[in-house]
């Protein structure tokens, strides 16, 4: 009975519904509750081409062994003592779709209460959450943090995030308690003097930081994902991996066919490229995640966010999650209140994977989320057995839906989904504040890999008003960015104005997208320092912390259009004369600029790399490249590509030479015509890694042509 989420089983079919709806607390002797179910689809109990649904009494696992139907210790009957069951049958002929009867599962009994907070109240939690800050992930004589713990080398590792710092930021600001308040400002203070460390999270540096930076990483991000976008508008799922992901090994053609395409392998990537596309009008870029969204409405069945271990299949409350996301973003863009229809559409679906009823001594089970309906690699079930982060993740899109629909009580189920991962928290102890990857239903055993309180706090803070991520809202053409709020927003010959109020206690920022430089800005009637990016079309202004209304204005602004979209390019000619043409610098590579005829920068990391998307080449046309560059460190380097029907940069695509570090020019030859996948194939976009295995060398290119 405690894999069972919502108690209830139907069959669907055209219109067609048939359910049994019940009450697990019903105690059917007045003494014992939850009644066991059966359920086979088709009946292959008695071998019939029909549907087994049914309640049956004692219950599993005290008197039946799950999978059986039969007693294995008896019951005993007392003289006297009543036997009742209560099931209700629903049938009806209109149903739209196979959760008709969740529906009306929640007219009978209702949205659950969501248990109370432990701690008392959300600024409690935030401050019992920076234990695992200022404690059980904190390491003080190396002065970083433990990522998570007990996940092993590969899945725990030590860093500094600026996540962390953000956190302990609002534990700053947001504790009951001094002592907490001093200890996290102690740490910030530290990290921020002798790391140099930045404060920022899901706020995009908008709190204390710059956020035209975390705006380029998301264009990077965007384009790389549109480079990969089929032309459908969809993103497949790729099983040609060999040697790499969380399995290393692990034949990932088992968990369904290469190219397998579902809603969970489309809306997080059309999300993360509509939500750079509201928040600075790239037009481009907002037809691209608008053409991934009408491919997904052939979708019913949220599936497929988690092929990394769980077959495509499988029914996943990932995709559901990750698909409200993208449609909120794609009527936070447009305004077109089809793409709102379709988030609650989606927002529905993930409901089955959640608790609406918990056992007495199980509080963590009421709103918990099992991640789907299914199995890792076919053989760990997932039945029973609820994964926290994916819940979370659905929590907080409902919390962003809620903002925009009432028609159903999505506050309540993301606080309740956000309260049982607060059950689900040690009190005590080395892991303090941190909750598991995953607990069970039957015994409340913890998986031993332990995470930080970081995706809880994001729910709470939302909660408490303090969202940390950044609204967006559009001013004729322009598109403004800010946390907080805002209020008596005009445009009026060439002057932006508004009022803004700040988080209490946070300073912040404003950015401003579609616009080309303004002549001058003013807050609180005082002229303001601002920065702005003509390449980006982006203005970003710093508001000082008050806990008052603040009065912005923006003089001499007009409309700016850009894309960061590249154009495309039919063959490989890069001479570097007067632009980047296209490139761009996508990991471990700063300052990355033309000068002198030469695109150059610093490889800061040890994988530096930079790419050229929107290219349309023929393979067979170039059988050859050749490269005139310099380099000061370093003895190889890299050449990647994409192609139409391979569109990851992968191992499986890639031609390494040598080079010569000594700070001078040289020319190298790179054969790629042989290549079976560069013959015959078309070439999506290219990458360079100019060295390796060097960082803080400096590299030039003089040009790049196919020959």
């Amino acid at each position: 009975p405690n894999k069972i989420t919502i108690p209830l089983m139907s069959v669907y079919n055209k219109g067609l519904c048939l359910a049994l709806l019940w009450d697990p607390y019903q105690k059917w002797d007045g003494e014992n509750d939850r009644p066991s179910a059966v359920f086979a689809s088709p009946d292959w109990f008695e071998g019939r081409n029909s549907h087994l649904m049914g309640l049956f009494l004692p219950s599993v696992p005290r008197w039946v062994k799950e999978n059986e139907r039969i007693a294995s210790t008896p019951y005993q009957l007392t003289k006297g003592k009543n036997l009742k069951l209560r099931t209700y049958i629903y049938a009806t002929g209109s149903a739209r779709d196979a959760l008709f009867a969740m529906d009306k599962w929640f007219a009978l009994f209702g949205v659950p209460t969501p248990m109370p907070i432990p701690r008392g109240n959300y600024l409690k939690e935030i401050e019992f959450s920076m234990n695992a800050y200022l404690h059980s992930l904190w390491i003080p004589e190396e002065e970083q943090w433990w990522t998570s713990k007990g996940g092993g080398p590969l899945l725990s590792s030590k860093g500094r995030p600026p996540s962390f710092l953000y956190d302990l930021y609002q534990g700053y600001v947001l504790s009951p308690s001094k002592d907490i308040k001093a200890r996290c400002k102690e740490i910030i203070d530290k990290m921020r003097s002798k790391y140099n460390m930045q404060i920022a999270g899901d706020d995009l540096g908008f709190t204390l930081e710059k956020p035209s930076y975390f705006l380029k990483g998301l264009a990077m991000q965007a384009i790389n994902l549109l480079n990969q976008q089929w032309e459908d508008g969809s993103w497949r799922f790729y099983a040609n991996k060999l040697g790499t992901g969380v399995f290393e090994g692990y034949d990932y053609r088992l968990l369904g066919p290469h190219n397998a395409v579902e809603v969970g392998t489309c809306a997080f990537n059309s999300w993360q490229i509509l939500r750079y596309a509201r928040m600075t009008g790239d037009n481009k870029l907002a037809k691209a995640g608008l053409k991934a969204l009408k491919f997904m409405e052939r979708f019913k069945v949220p599936r497929a966010a988690q092929v990394w271990e769980v077959p495509v299949h499988t029914p996943d409350v990932l995709a559901a999650s990750d698909a409200v996301d993208a449609y909120l973003e794609g009527y936070r863009a447009t305004g077109n209140k089809a793409y709102l229809e379709e988030a609650k559409k989606w927002a529905r679906r993930g409901l089955p994977f959640i608790y609406m009823w918990n056992e007495e001594k199980f509080p963590f089970m009421r709103y918990a989320s099992i991640p789907v309906f299914g199995a890792s690699l076919y053989e760990a079930s997932w039945f029973g057995r609820a994964v926290q982060w994916n819940g979370l993740r659905y929590a907080y899109a409902l919390l962003k839906l809620w903002d925009y629909d009432q028609s159903f009580p999505w506050k309540t189920v993301a606080e309740g989904i956000t309260r049982s991962a607060m059950y689900q928290q040690d009190e005590e102890g080395e892991n303090i504040a941190l909750w598991p990857d995953s607990i069970g239903a039957i015994n409340g055993d913890k998986a031993g890999w332990v995470f930080s309180p970081m995706m809880i706090l994001k729910c709470v803070y939302k909660l408490l008003d303090r969202d940390s991520e950044p609204q967006t809202l559009k001013v004729g053409e322009f598109r403004l960015n800010y946390r907080g709020k805002v209020k008596d927003i005009s445009f009026r010959e060439g002057v932006l104005s508004l009022e803004i109020k700040l988080p209490f206690g946070e300073p912040g920022s404003i950015v401003v997208g579609g616009v080309d430089k303004p002549r001058r800005i003013l807050v609180e009637d005082k002229e303001a320092k601002f920065d702005y990016d003509g390449n980006m079309g982006i203005l970003e202004v710093e508001i000082p912390a008050s806990d008052r209304w603040q009065k912005v204005e923006i003089q001499g602004v007009e409309v700016k259009r850009v894309s960061v979209i590249p154009e495309i390019k039919r063959s490989i000619d890069f001479h570097f004369e007067k632009s980047d043409e296209g490139w761009i610098a996508q990991h471990d590579i700063d300052d990355l600029e033309v000068k002198e005829g030469c695109l150059q920068g610093i490889a800061r990391g040890g994988d530096p790399y930079m790419v050229r998307l929107g290219m349309d080449v023929a393979g067979d046309t170039c059988s050859r490249l050749r490269i005139k560059m310099k380099t000061t460190g370093g003895n190889s380097a890299q050449f990647y590509w994409t192609t139409e029907d391979s569109p990851d940069f992968a191992e499986d695509k890639v031609a390494v030479f040598t080079i010569i570090s000594d700070g001078n020019f040289h020319e190298y030859l790179v054969e790629v015509g042989n290549h079976p996948l560069w013959r015959g194939k078309r070439i999506t976009a290219i990458r360079l890694d100019p060295t390796n295995d060097a960082p803080n060398s400096f590299f030039a290119v003089d040009y790049i042509r196919g020959e």
